[in-house]
């Protein structure tokens, strides 16, 4: 059996089995919120709570203007939370 290799931040990997594509079920449906590619782990950004949201490789969460990561503060319209790292 091998393990899924989503990682769900904070040092905390799906025990699930993983499919033909490394993925369990739930995690090989995950799309990144920013490109719309695999998802392979979970936005481990905090700010009282952690992110969560599904990102690939090639993406983070954005820094927000005032120099956080915006988690307790509103994103301005049309700034996206989690952009491609060559975007932040």
């Amino acid at each position: 059996m091998s393990q899924c290799k989503f990682d769900n931040g904070w040092g905390r990997h799906c025990n699930q089995e993983a499919g033909a594509s490394g993925f369990c079920e739930e995690h090989n449906k995950l799309k990144c919120v920013s490109c719309g590619k695999q998802a392979t782990k979970s936005c481990d950004q905090t700010g009282g709570l952690v992110c969560g949201a599904p990102l690939c490789p090639d993406c983070v969460h954005n820094t927000h203007p005032g120099g956080t990561n915006g988690l307790r503060s509103p994103w301005p319209i049309g700034m996206k939370s989690h952009v491609p790292k060559d975007q932040v």
